[in-house]
């Protein structure tokens, strides 16, 4: 597989500075948290980066691009099991 094209490293570091930041912030404002709002707060920042993390390996996967994949190999769209077809970019609704 060829090196992927972007530098995640950096912007995963920049993020992960940004969610440290911001828990750090939220133990200020709330200095009596029990455990468990604490655990919960750091849950929902992690929860932020993880997703970050797999939009971003996820897009950059050569499986991402299915404009050149043939018909069995495209997604199907789940509620009506058709396969997509290879137009371009488009918006969503």
């Amino acid at each position: 597989m060829p090196p992927i094209p972007f530098d995640f490293v950096a912007r995963w570091r920049e993020f992960s500075e940004e969610i440290i930041a911001g828990i750090q912030g939220w133990r200020l404002q709330h200095p009596k948290a029990s455990l468990w709002e604490i655990e919960a707060a750091i849950d929902e920042c992690l929860a932020e980066l993880r997703a970050r993390m797999l939009q971003d390996v996820a897009l950059a996967s050569q499986a991402a691009d299915v404009s050149q994949a043939s018909a069995p190999d495209r997604p199907a769209c789940p509620p009506a099991a058709v396969r997509s077809s290879p137009v371009g970019r488009t918006s969503g609704r």
